[in-house]
């Protein structure tokens, strides 16, 4: 397998960056390796810098950062809002349309010829229509600048919303429990990580869940 995957990668004219940190950690044997290729072509080759996180988020596999050196142009790209609704959105509006799409909707949930996909896509499409049918059209600001390069290193890029102080600390609890087994590989150890590592998930699922009801919640006039 390795003759063959060097032979395609010579015929390609393509090239791996890894370096000698190891990608995976089996915790049964207690072993790392770096299985994990990362394969560029040749003029990305010098620009590259490829680096391994510490924290492999209840995963065998540690995560890969790849930093690009040089400007990354984004061209007719403007630091605006994505969001269907803004500040001027009439959500009575909204309340009003999607009452009056009530019926579309149940024949769309109750249709037994359409599959969960097509459901979830109309519906998706129903509730779209009517916040946008609400909100007035955006205008480019004057004087917005668009977004001609990208930092490398994201700095100042906020958590995402749901993220609060209970779940920082079970993850750090996670990155300490991944360390002392990775030092000291016992089974009572092992036995200590999954147990964080199954709260850390339960606790960052539960928080996403309820900052979502909420938000839904939000939508209801």
């Amino acid at each position: 397998m390795g003759r063959h995957l060097l032979d395609a990668l010579d015929t390609a004219d393509l090239y791996w960056i890894n370096n000698d940190q190891p990608t995976y950690f089996s915790r049964f044997y207690n072993t790392q390796s770096n299985i994990d290729l990362t394969i560029v072509n040749p003029r990305l080759l010098s620009a590259c810098t490829w680096e391994v996180g510490e924290d492999p988020w209840g995963s065998d596999h540690f995560p890969i950062s790849i930093s690009i050196s040089g400007q990354v142009t984004a061209s007719n790209r403007f630091c605006a809002s994505y969001r269907l609704h803004s500040v001027k959105t009439d959500w009575k509006e909204v309340s009003r349309l999607l009452e009056e799409a009530t019926p579309l909707c149940l024949g769309l949930v109750y249709n037994a010829d359409l599959d969960i996909q097509t459901k979830y896509s109309s519906f998706f499409a129903l509730i779209s229509d009517c916040v946008t049918s609400a909100t007035p059209n955006r205008n480019t600001k004057k004087g917005s600048k668009p977004r001609n390069n990208v930092d490398q290193n994201h700095k100042g890029r906020k958590s995402t919303a749901w993220w609060n102080p209970e779940c920082e600390e079970m993850v750090g609890f996670r990155k300490a429990a991944f360390r002392k087994f990775k030092s000291v590989p016992s089974y009572e150890n092992f036995i200590h990580l999954r147990q964080i590592e199954a709260k850390t998930k339960v606790t960052l699922r539960k928080h996403k869940r309820e900052y979502f009801q909420k938000f839904c919640e939000s939508l209801i006039m």
